[in-house]
């Protein structure tokens, strides 16, 4: 029995096909095959059963929970050696969603790579719940994901409140509201309330975002009029360009996509019907289990830095 057999089995076990598994690992299926069978004779048991369709015995099941636990073991030793020795070498497996991870390495990793030269970045896209997921299995060092129910294998630390928008077509303001439109522009300017709004059609989206939106419409008594639904920031700021509805975004999000927003667009920070800001908490999640190396810590250095940067500015424009 070995850590690469251990490792393969793992693997294995997240496609149960020997064919795609092998194909994703780079070697053969009977490669794979062999390590499984190396495997069932160390233990002296089968792991898998093979019919109907590839699946975990209940051994198999103990040995998935012991090859996870050997990795992440493996993993921690690794970096404490690497911080011992100072060689600065090592992998750092980052995730966070699509438009936050492209505004935020394209700043963060050339610093990061001016001390650490030789440590590679791995990054990984997705929503937050298989971010999660795939830091709570060893498969991601850290991410920073959306504040949401506690994990009690995670650890969260919040880095950043990202703050909510309106983008407000102005030929559209004007063409609901007529005369009323400069009155509007001129007290949203410091923030928008949904009720000045409500004659305009709205593009909403379908994620947690969307879901975060939805309770604050529900908490403010107030029903956009939704002419599209979405998933990507990027759709929604494209018919406000286009003077089609008005939508709403983070700031993060929209700075990555301020090319797709028209010049034609107001944009104005969301208020409640109090005057309180609206934001979307992103936090800091790693595996309780695990010691983030050096190089690690200084990532998340790098992030928090650049994260209290955006809060020094604002996207507010009035046209």
């Amino acid at each position: 029995m070995d850590i690469t057999s251990l490792h393969y089995f793992r693997e294995l076990t997240k496609d149960f096909n020997m064919t795609k598994t092998a194909g994703r690992l780079y070697i053969s299926p009977q490669t794979l095959s062999n390590h499984i069978q190396r495997l069932e004779k160390y233990y002296g048991t089968p792991l898998f059963t093979r019919k109907p369709a590839l699946a975990l015995t209940l051994a198999g099941e103990f040995v998935l929970s012991f090859a996870q636990t050997m990795e992440h073991e493996n993993a921690k030793l690794r970096d404490i050696l690497s911080d011992i020795s100072q060689s600065e070498r090592g992998l750092i497996r980052f995730g966070t969603s699509v438009s936050r991870g492209k505004y935020l390495m394209s700043s963060i990793v050339p610093r990061f790579y001016a001390r650490y030269p030789k440590v590679k970045v791995e990054f990984h896209d997705g929503d937050t719940p298989r971010l999660e997921a795939l830091v709570h299995d060893g498969d991601l060092d850290f991410a920073v994901t959306l504040d949401g129910a506690s994990t009690i294998e995670l650890k969260r630390r919040k880095v950043f409140d990202d703050q909510v928008y309106l983008c407000v077509p102005d030929a559209l303001l004007v063409e609901k509201y007529g005369e009323e439109a400069g009155d509007i522009k001129k007290r949203s300017e410091a923030g928008a309330k949904m009720q000045d709004f409500l004659r305009l059609p709205f593009s909403i989206m379908y994620n947690r975002l969307g879901e975060l939106m939805s309770d604050f419409f529900m908490q403010e008594g107030c029903a956009p009029d939704v002419c599209f639904t979405g998933t990507r920031t990027y759709q929604p700021l494209e018919l406000a360009s286009a003077g089609i509805a008005a939508c709403y975004g983070t700031h993060m999000c929209m700075l990555e996509n301020m090319d797709a927003i028209g010049s034609g667009v107001n944009i104005f920070p969301l208020v409640d019907k109090q005057g309180r800001y609206v934001y979307q908490s992103l936090s800091f999640v790693w595996n309780k289990g695990w010691k983030l190396s050096s190089h690690a810590k200084y990532f998340m250095e790098l992030l928090t830095a650049e994260t209290g940067e955006l809060k020094k500015s604002s996207l507010t424009r009035i046209i």
